[in-house]
């Protein structure tokens, strides 16, 4: 596929397609936790996270330093409609629907 979906250990779902990447924070599925210590961590860290989704052009800026979100919202629903229906098919990674 020309996408690649990434989950980190909190739960923030990331996809990246060319050079965009869109890190998810807005309307993201609630992640359960089993440890109450690691639930509190992951809280904090969401707390002081962008409350909104962020989009960085990773041609021009590898280190992912200057959110481009605002101007290229286009981009940016393109992205968030491949997380989300691959969520919707239960799986982010290839050949898991097999």
């Amino acid at each position: 596929r020309d996408h690649v979906i990434v989950q980190a250990a909190d739960g923030t779902y990331a996809v990246r397609q060319g050079d965009w990447k869109l890190i998810e924070h807005a309307d993201a599925p609630k992640l359960e936790y089993r440890n109450k210590k690691k639930a509190a961590q992951a809280e904090k860290k969401k707390k002081s996270a962008p409350q909104h989704d962020e989009l960085f052009n990773l041609t021009i800026d590898p280190a992912e330093a200057k959110d481009v979100f605002t101007g290229n919202e286009d981009t940016a629903a393109k992205l968030k409609k491949l997380l989300k229906e691959a969520r919707d098919r239960s799986y982010t990674r290839p050949g898991a629907a097999q």
